[in-house]
């Protein structure tokens, strides 16, 4: 009697721990991989960095009714509001939105609707640039001359270059320096007839060499920051 129970109840028991044993198992398994889920989904999810765009430098000499300090400035900041990779805070018409806080402050404004203060954001980074090459120049492509007749080809070449840096707010470091440069080809008019009442910015400015060259220097620039760019999880 003895020996027949302990026949029957043994495979009973070895199967009871057999599957308390793989339960465990499965347990481990599935913390180990919600644990790791948590933490791909947390690596996965990044903050956009906050920047301001301040005024560039004009070491290029460029005279004449381009401001290009502002000018080179908006079209950076065009081009990272574009890209949807960064926070753009105003920077270049700031006193216009903190005229507007203080007028909203007075008593001759209504409460309703009142903009609450104190709620401006604050700048991870700050980006400023220098303009060091902004010029369209004559040039000589080739000659063809006999003893009565000369030939001469000519044509401008447009080059603009530009050294931007970003620096952390907090620390005052510079995360990131970079320079980039175009140079663009073109016959026909002269450099003068050529830009004559032309806006810088506007559509008929890209269509010109030194509008073609700065649209490309600016998107070159413009990359090597996005790269750079420190990544917030």
């Amino acid at each position: 009697m003895n020996a027949e129970l302990r026949t029957n109840t043994t495979p009973r028991i070895g199967i009871q721990a057999r599957l308390r044993f793989a339960a465990v198992i499965l347990l481990l398994v599935s913390g180990c991989r919600s644990v790791h889920s948590v933490n791909t989904h947390y690596r996965g999810r990044t903050a956009r960095p906050v920047v301001a765009v301040t005024s560039f430098e004009n070491l290029a000499n460029a005279s004449g009714r381009w401001n290009l300090g502002d000018g080179m400035a908006d079209l950076l900041v065009t081009e990272l509001m574009d890209s949807e990779r960064v926070v753009v805070l105003e920077r270049q018409n700031l006193k216009g939105v903190v005229d507007e806080l203080v007028l909203q402050g007075r008593d001759l404004f209504r409460k309703e609707g009142r903009v609450q203060r104190g709620r401006l954001k604050n700048a991870q980074y700050i980006i400023h640039g220098s303009v060091t090459d902004f010029t369209e120049s004559m040039q000589v492509s080739g000659w063809l001359g006999i003893r009565w007749l000369r030939l001469f080809g000519r044509g401008n070449r447009a080059r603009v270059a530009v050294v931007v840096r970003v620096s952390d707010v907090e620390t005052g470091q510079i995360v990131s320096s970079v320079k980039a440069a175009s140079s663009v080809s073109a016959g026909g008019l002269g450099a003068e007839a050529r830009y004559k009442d032309i806006a810088f910015g506007g559509d008929a400015f890209f269509r010109t060499p030194l509008g073609k060259a700065t649209e490309s220097a600016i998107r070159s620039a413009l990359r090597q920051i996005l790269r750079e760019l420190p990544t917030n999880y």
